[in-house]
């Protein structure tokens, strides 16, 4: 895989990762990312992932099975080219 091909993957899952994301906050997209509060954070449904750093909700949903063939295949190119991580 070249890192061209690496690139135009990533423009397709981060765009469809921030969509994701704006979809699971629903109802509580209300405030702007930066003024959430931690009472904000307790509301959230015990089934969504998230986490909160000065203000703004982090999407923690565990990487799609996609994500996992992406870094195994480019972790498999890695070590065939010799490199070591």
């Amino acid at each position: 895989m070249t890192y061209s091909e690496i690139r135009e993957l990533e423009k397709v899952f981060v765009k469809a990762d921030k969509n994701k994301a704006a979809e699971a906050l629903g109802a509580y997209q209300v405030k702007k990312q930066g003024e959430y509060t931690l009472e904000d954070y307790y509301a959230l449904p015990d089934d969504q992932r998230y986490e909160l750093i000065d203000g703004v909700l982090y999407d923690m949903a565990a990487p799609a099975v996609t994500h996992q063939e992406i870094v195994f295949e480019i972790a498999v190119a890695l070590r065939n080219t010799g490199l070591r991580m």
